[in-house]
């Protein structure tokens, strides 16, 4: 029975190492990608996806540089406003979750706040949902 024990262990110890490094590589090949991008359209996915894989002390840098990014391009970026948007509803959201994260509410639902305002006008339902969502944690 010890002798299971000791196979599981290391079985589950290789799974979640050879995830971690999936990870990495994905995170790397994402940092590359941006480095290389020459569009905003292209920088805003890439960061979007950025501020997903990275870890709890990244991901908010590249949100925060989503957010920056994607507000400016709403503005003058006529023919992918919408798109622009979106990430700026999405960045905003996740602004929001490190407020309530932080304790500080009233920001929280500021950046919620925002996030619902755009998605709503986009007629976005499945970034309503989420909006509502975290709203209501609050």
């Amino acid at each position: 029975m010890l002798m299971k024990k000791q196979i599981l262990l290391s079985f589950t110890f290789l799974l979640v190492m050879g995830q971690a490094l999936a990870q990495d590589n994905t995170i790397d090949s994402l940092k590359l990608a941006l480095k290389k991008a020459k569009h905003d359209t292209s920088r805003c996915h890439i960061l979007y996806e950025l501020s997903i894989a990275a870890s709890d002390d990244e991901w908010p840098q590249y949100n925060q540089q989503l957010l920056t990014l994607a507000e400016k391009n709403a503005v003058t970026n006529s023919s992918f406003k919408n798109n622009y948007l979106r990430y700026v509803a999405e960045a905003s959201n996740n602004v929001g979750f490190l407020a309530q994260m932080r304790g500080d509410m009233p920001d929280a639902l500021k950046y919620f706040n925002k996030s619902l305002r755009i998605f709503e006008g986009l007629y976005d339902k499945e970034g309503l949902a989420p909006t509502y969502n975290n709203i209501g944690s609050v």
